[in-house]
């Protein structure tokens, strides 16, 4: 059961604070402030509501003291570039992908739908201002998680990988060769060119290809797994995710919309996911972005 008390002191503790200062900003009237600073259970709920749109946190995060108490400190404080500790570990990614998924789900979901997740996070949009920024890959698992209990859709994951796919690439693509469009040798260039930039924290290596068939494995990097202490670093959604960008890159290159299929995934050594795209009607033609 939750010490709805205990919580309270605990942040106001955090927030150097007094009781009575949580009391202002849950906006208390004066009349009942030191009645109720004593006991938070007399507070209406709507207050506690107030007090978290206040701090700009979740509500739920905030009465159960999930909280990370220094971000929590420096947003208050006006510090909103602050990005919280958990996703300062093992910054290997582009803080374009954050901005990327924010920009592809705001036309997805309302807007109150990403302010919650934000908040239940505990990021600011102004935290992802400076475009050579990196950051943590965990932020987008977490993203992930939170966007997957906000909608049922899992289409979105495919459809964001297929979106930062376009936003990340086109400058790569005029590099690949026009001559190198067997699906082998581009794709090979791909994860050079690619995945040495960009995607850090997985692994991909070709299995199979013929003319028409390409089917890839992918796994976690080692110094992923070691820096970040665990086994996996993806989820599902991510697979997903994993498969639009494979798609769109696909796509874009042989202006041929593929078949994308995940044969299998699994807890294992031989691979966390391995997909296959398939171009029934493949063209030998040149890419809009190769010319």
């Amino acid at each position: 059961m939750i010490n709805i008390n205990q919580k309270m002191s605990e942040l106001s503790d955090n927030l150097g604070m007094t009781l009575g200062d949580l009391c202002d900003l849950a906006e208390i009237s004066p009349a009942t402030r030191g009645r109720v600073a004593q006991d938070f259970k007399k507070i209406p709920l709507i207050n506690f509501f107030k007090l978290s749109d206040t701090l700009g946190i979740d509500f739920d995060r905030m009465v159960h003291g999930q909280l990370d108490y220094r971000s929590l400190r420096e947003h208050y404080q006006g510090n909103l570039q602050y990005i919280p500790e958990k996703y300062q570990v093992y910054k290997r990614s582009k803080v374009s992908t954050i901005n990327n998924f924010f920009q592809y789900v705001s036309t997805k979901i309302p807007n109150y739908y990403i302010d919650k997740i934000m908040k239940r996070l505990q990021i600011k949009k102004e935290s992802f201002q400076d475009p050579n920024m990196d950051i943590s890959g965990t932020l987008l698992m977490d993203l992930f998680k939170e966007l997957a209990q906000s909608s049922k859709d899992d289409s979105y994951f495919f459809e964001i990988g297929q979106y930062l796919c376009r936003t990340h690439i086109k400058h790569v693509l005029k590099q690949t060769q026009s001559e190198a469009l067997h699906p082998q040798k581009v794709f090979e260039g791909f994860i050079e060119n690619i995945h040495s930039r960009v995607e850090f924290n997985m692994q991909y290596k070709i299995l199979s290809s013929t003319e028409k068939r390409l089917v890839v494995i992918v796994n976690t990097r080692q110094e992923t797994m070691d820096s970040l202490k665990t086994l996996t670093f993806a989820n599902d959604h991510h697979y997903q995710n994993i498969m639009g960008y494979y798609s769109e890159i696909s796509k874009l290159i042989f202006n041929e919309k593929p078949q994308i299929t995940k044969l299998r995934s699994w807890r294992g050594k031989s691979a966390e996911l391995i997909f296959e795209l398939e171009h029934p009607r493949l063209k030998k033609s040149q890419s809009r972005y190769l010319q």
